[in-house]
């Protein structure tokens, strides 16, 4: 009874490890979801604005740059402290997706919050954007989003 109790202690403590060491697809996969919820976020900030502010760009830093940066840093710190990063390294696309929608996002910040009349090209990010998004799913074996 005590091995059977010990095992089952042993399996709980497995179940409540942190998601960085349950493996490269499902920590992939935990980044693609905050990539997408990013991107949701960002589309709902932007139709709901009134326009140009500085609270828009403070929406956009707090609401998607923020969370996908920390999901993008608790992705490396899986794949650093993996032995076998070579799995990780199939799902880099998911970590370049990432980086793409925080470049859009931070863009839009700083933009919205100055003072500049020089509109960003937002057009060739959304397009990186778009296609890394779309590799990470394809290599994720998930629904395309784009």
């Amino acid at each position: 009874m005590r091995l059977a109790s010990s095992f089952i202690v042993m399996n709980l403590a497995l179940v409540s490890v942190s998601p960085a060491f349950a493996g490269a697809k499902e920590d992939a996969l935990t980044l693609h979801k905050a990539v997408v919820s990013g991107m949701m976020t960002y589309i709902e900030l932007g139709e709901s604005s009134d326009g140009r502010s500085r609270e828009l760009g403070v929406a956009m830093e707090e609401k998607v740059t923020t969370p996908v940066a920390r999901a993008q840093s608790d992705w490396r710190q899986a794949a650093d402290a993996d032995a076998s990063s070579a799995e990780y390294k199939a799902f880099v696309s998911c970590d370049v997706a990432a980086g793409s929608l925080m470049k859009v996002s931070q863009t839009i910040s700083e933009y919205v919050k100055s003072d500049s009349t020089d509109e960003p090209d937002y057009d060739p990010l959304l397009t990186k954007f778009s296609e890394d998004l779309t590799l990470c799913e394809k290599e994720l074996g998930v629904p395309l989003t784009f």
